[in-house]
């Protein structure tokens, strides 16, 4: 037996198994993870039935360029989110990071802006799920071209996004979001675990207004 893997070999995220080579989850995890097939609307990233926007996009197009994901919210990845925010356990999402690296990378260049958790959230783990994920997909990118840049500060709102209604989420607004920097001219890859309505997605792009371009980048989304 190898006891240098039992201790070196790296943890599954979502059921903390050793993964054996260079993937993210460990090949039970792996084969259980569902992928996200296209086609996709245009506006907000959601898979649609046929090529263009889907109906929410048509009636109220958001105020980003365009939004990617990888995963669905569910199965192993949504197992390993929960885990990593409410464990807490940070490592997690230096973990799934490894998730992130290729959608930046297909985004293309541009400012790594993470969507910031609220005061009260980062009291309670002592960490910013987002950021871990960011930082852990930034240093596998050329950071010229994909500089990690936290500019957005979040207030204390209506409480955590998984415990909100639809409705509630709809309604959050751009002023739940300041900067501490100007991202002016700049082109913005706004990073977050999970997308849902997009409300959040919404009101952070619209604090980022006076940047060239908002791509969002989210590692899953809810279907």
């Amino acid at each position: 037996m190898d006891w240098l893997r039992i201790f070196f070999d790296p943890a599954c995220p979502a059921c903390a198994r050793p993964v054996a080579g260079a993937g993210v989850f460990c090949t039970a995890c792996a084969q259980a993870q569902q992928t996200l097939a296209p086609p996709y609307c245009r506006s907000c990233g959601i898979p649609v039935r046929q090529g263009g926007f889907c109906g929410r996009c048509l009636q109220d197009p958001p105020p980003f360029a365009a939004a990617v994901s990888a995963l669905p919210f569910e199965g192993p990845v949504a197992h390993a989110i929960r885990r990593g925010k409410y464990g807490p356990v940070p490592w997690v999402f230096g973990r799934l990071g490894k998730l992130l690296a290729p959608l930046l990378l297909a985004a293309g260049p541009g400012w790594v802006v993470p969507v910031p958790c609220t005061p009260a959230a980062w009291k309670k783990r002592g960490f910013s799920p987002v950021m871990q994920m960011c930082r852990a997909a930034c240093r596998e990118l050329p950071a010229r071209d994909w500089p990690l840049s936290p500019v957005l500060l979040r207030r204390d709102g209506r409480g955590p996004q998984a415990f909100l209604r639809g409705e509630e989420r709809r309604h959050l607004s751009c002023s739940e979001f300041s900067m501490r920097t100007s991202v002016a001219g700049q082109r913005v890859l706004l990073v977050d675990d999970v997308m849902t309505t997009g409300a959040t997605a919404r009101a952070a792009a619209r604090a980022l207004q006076n940047a060239a371009e908002v791509v969002v980048v989210a590692l899953c989304r809810t279907l």
